[in-house]
């Protein structure tokens, strides 16, 4: 499951391969954990700026993968 938290009328100014980005993040989530059944995306403010937030109800990467 998807949650678009993003609210409607929200404007980016992205090149186009934006979307390829936003696929590439739920695939390799999906390839690398089984366990994901929901992802979300918002937008929060840092330091002046929106940043768009991808997150997902994984068990995250190991500590051993990390590196």
């Amino acid at each position: 499951m998807v949650n678009n938290d993003i609210p409607v009328g929200t404007e980016m100014f992205a090149d186009p391969l934006i979307v390829r980005v936003f696929y590439n993040l739920i695939n390799n989530a999906m390839q690398y954990c089984r366990k994901i059944t929901a992802f979300r995306f918002t937008v929060e403010n840092s330091e002046g700026d929106h940043v768009i937030v991808c997150k997902d109800d994984g068990d995250g990467i190991s500590e051993d993968k990390k590196k």
